[in-house]
């Protein structure tokens, strides 16, 4: 919880709405978040890697990916489909065997406690595989609803919000008060 200052993500936003790097109808990420000024120093801040290092343990290594999404929320906007990160999304491969300790990280520049446009994420989902899209879908967007294991994440400004690659999640959620109390 706010791990960032208002201050802080301010100045972020700011520079984003200067670049015009801020959309209203983003699908696609912006590219490499270490190409970006302003941007670049987040990767490497002491409030991100202590929290990643007491997640993972020990010494965390850079993969190379630090691709990074920006958009404002609309209401009107659909949600992004359940999908996961980690490169074999089909069970076919060797990081869904064991730990897979690779992980994605979502800095929160607006609040999505109070309005929706935030992340949904099924939880376990990191270690259960279903071969079957229908079933999956099925699985994550009607029975975790239901049973809570989809869950939406009302975060807030200056939040950071850490994952595992393998997590099923969605983009642009709405918050259906509910079911997510």
């Amino acid at each position: 919880k706010s791990v960032f200052t208002n201050k802080e993500i301010e100045f972020l936003r700011e520079k984003l709405e200067k670049e015009n790097l801020l959309s209203k109808a983003v699908t696609t990420s912006k590219g490499d978040l270490l190409s970006q000024e302003y941007f670049d120093d987040l990767l490497l801040d002491d409030r991100i890697i202590t929290r990643i290092k007491s997640i993972l343990g020990g010494q965390i290594v850079y993969f190379g990916d630090s691709n990074w999404l920006a958009y404002k929320y609309d209401p009107q906007q659909e949600i992004d489909p359940y999908h996961t990160d980690n490169s074999y999304r089909y069970r076919k491969g060797p990081d869904w065997i064991g730990r897979y300790p690779i992980i994605r990280f979502g800095l929160f520049l607006q609040d999505h406690k109070n309005q929706g446009g935030g992340i949904l994420l099924s939880r376990k989902s990191h270690r259960k595989f279903i071969a079957n899209r229908m079933l999956r879908n099925l699985d994550r967007e009607v029975i975790g609803l239901l049973n809570g294991n989809s869950k939406y994440m009302a975060t807030e400004v200056g939040d950071l919000l850490i994952w595992n690659m393998r997590t099923a999640h969605a983009g642009k959620g709405q918050y259906i008060k509910y079911f997510f109390k």
